[in-house]
Protein backbone atom coordinates (compact mmCIF):
# COMPACT_ATOMS: atom_id res chain seq x y z
CA UNK A 1 0.00 0.00 0.00
CA UNK A 2 1.29 3.34 -0.40
CA UNK A 3 -0.19 6.86 -0.33
CA UNK A 4 -1.58 8.71 -2.67
CA UNK A 5 -2.50 12.62 -1.72
CA UNK A 6 -2.86 13.91 1.74
CA UNK A 7 -6.56 11.08 2.37
CA UNK A 8 -5.76 8.54 -0.27
CA UNK A 9 -4.00 5.53 -0.80
CA UNK A 10 -3.14 2.88 -3.57
CA UNK A 11 -3.35 -1.12 -2.44
CA UNK A 12 -2.27 -3.77 -4.37
CA UNK A 13 -4.42 -6.69 -3.68
CA UNK A 14 -3.26 -10.40 -4.82
CA UNK A 15 -6.37 -12.36 -5.50
CA UNK A 16 -6.95 -16.27 -6.41
CA UNK A 17 -7.08 -16.94 -9.69
CA UNK A 18 -8.47 -19.75 -11.50
CA UNK A 19 -6.84 -22.86 -10.96
CA UNK A 20 -4.47 -25.15 -12.96
CA UNK A 21 -2.64 -27.96 -12.53
CA UNK A 22 0.24 -26.41 -9.89
CA UNK A 23 -2.90 -24.59 -7.91
CA UNK A 24 -4.53 -21.34 -8.29
CA UNK A 25 -3.11 -18.64 -10.12
CA UNK A 26 -2.21 -15.27 -8.53
CA UNK A 27 -3.91 -12.21 -10.19
CA UNK A 28 -2.81 -8.44 -8.89
CA UNK A 29 -5.41 -6.00 -8.69
CA UNK A 30 -5.07 -2.61 -7.61
CA UNK A 31 -7.23 -0.72 -5.26
CA UNK A 32 -7.42 3.00 -5.13
CA UNK A 33 -8.78 4.38 -1.50
CA UNK A 34 -10.24 7.64 -0.57
CA UNK A 35 -10.82 8.05 2.68
CA UNK A 36 -12.66 11.37 2.77
CA UNK A 37 -15.10 10.17 0.77
CA UNK A 38 -14.79 6.27 2.46
CA UNK A 39 -14.62 4.58 -0.30
CA UNK A 40 -12.08 2.10 -2.03
CA UNK A 41 -12.91 1.42 -5.79
CA UNK A 42 -11.55 -1.50 -7.95
CA UNK A 43 -9.65 -1.30 -10.68
CA UNK A 44 -11.90 -1.66 -13.77
CA UNK A 45 -9.29 -3.97 -15.47
CA UNK A 46 -10.25 -6.27 -12.81
CA UNK A 47 -11.53 -9.93 -14.41
CA UNK A 48 -15.08 -10.40 -13.56
CA UNK A 49 -14.87 -13.82 -12.26
CA UNK A 50 -12.65 -12.16 -9.72
CA UNK A 51 -14.41 -8.89 -8.91
CA UNK A 52 -16.40 -10.29 -5.89
CA UNK A 53 -13.49 -11.00 -4.08
CA UNK A 54 -11.49 -7.82 -4.95
CA UNK A 55 -14.33 -5.70 -3.61
CA UNK A 56 -14.76 -7.78 -0.32
CA UNK A 57 -10.90 -7.37 0.05
CA UNK A 58 -11.15 -3.77 -1.19
CA UNK A 59 -13.83 -3.04 1.50
CA UNK A 60 -11.49 -4.98 4.11
CA UNK A 61 -8.45 -2.74 3.21
CA UNK A 62 -11.06 0.32 4.00
CA UNK A 63 -12.19 -0.57 7.31
CA UNK A 64 -9.06 -1.19 8.54
CA UNK A 65 -7.59 1.93 7.32
CA UNK A 66 -10.55 3.63 8.96
CA UNK A 67 -10.21 1.89 12.49
CA UNK A 68 -6.75 2.90 12.32
CA UNK A 69 -7.66 6.45 11.55
CA UNK A 70 -10.01 6.77 14.74
CA UNK A 71 -7.80 5.17 17.00
CA UNK A 72 -4.81 7.50 16.05
CA UNK A 73 -7.43 9.86 16.51
CA UNK A 74 -8.01 8.99 20.22
CA UNK A 75 -4.82 9.29 20.90
CA UNK A 76 -2.92 5.68 20.07
CA UNK A 77 0.23 5.98 18.74
CA UNK A 78 0.09 2.79 16.34
CA UNK A 79 -2.58 0.70 15.56
CA UNK A 80 -3.92 -1.68 17.86
CA UNK A 81 -3.17 -5.81 16.74
CA UNK A 82 -4.75 -8.44 18.02
CA UNK A 83 -2.05 -9.56 19.89
CA UNK A 84 -2.36 -6.44 21.68
CA UNK A 85 -5.81 -6.97 22.44
CA UNK A 86 -5.14 -10.96 23.58
CA UNK A 87 -2.65 -9.55 25.86
CA UNK A 88 -4.47 -7.07 27.51
CA UNK A 89 -7.55 -9.65 27.79
CA UNK A 90 -4.79 -11.73 29.60
CA UNK A 91 -3.50 -8.78 31.79
CA UNK A 92 -7.01 -8.63 32.74
CA UNK A 93 -7.62 -12.45 33.44
CA UNK A 94 -4.81 -11.85 35.84
CA UNK A 95 -5.84 -9.30 37.81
Amino acid sequence: MWASGDAGARARLVLHGTPNTDGDTPVVVHVVVDLRERTATVDPGCPAHLRGQADAKAQRVLDLLLACRRERRRGANRPVTAHDRWTASKDKEES
